[in-house]
């Protein structure tokens, strides 16, 4: 799931860092629809990135339970990531498909977040 991260923040930086190069008069204004196609794709990658992903679990988790590991907090900051970005291109375009599937995004990081905060509290507690 790591490489969801810089898929989606790479997109929210470069929106936001034109965004306010526009807004001070440091960059041409009309770059944001071209920051917003750079921002897009590099969210594409995130959600085939996501469906490779979860291809891969599914297969482990079919030769039996994921044992628990701390790395498994490497699933939440990913999660919440692409959310961001793809909330940002909802906002940009528009595009409520976009916002939706940013939601999904950051009820999957709720969901992430509470299986890994429990295991976490199990652990400490053995």
């Amino acid at each position: 799931m790591i490489p969801l991260a810089p898929a989606g923040i790479a997109g929210v930086a470069l929106v936001r860092l034109v965004q306010g190069g526009e807004g001070i008069g440091v960059i041409a204004a009309g770059a944001v629809p071209i920051a917003s196609i750079v921002a897009a794709a590099l969210a594409g990658f995130g959600i085939w990135y996501t469906l490779l992903a979860a291809m891969f679990l599914q297969r482990y988790r079919r030769l039996g339970p994921l044992p628990f590991h701390p790395g498994w907090w490497g699933f939440t900051f990913p999660l919440g990531a692409m959310g961001v970005a793809l909330a940002l291109q909802a906002e940009v375009w528009g595009a409520v498909s976009a916002g939706y599937l940013g939601a999904a995004y950051l009820a999957a990081l709720l969901v992430a977040w509470s299986v890994v905060a429990t295991h976490s509290i199990r652990a400490v507690r053995s």
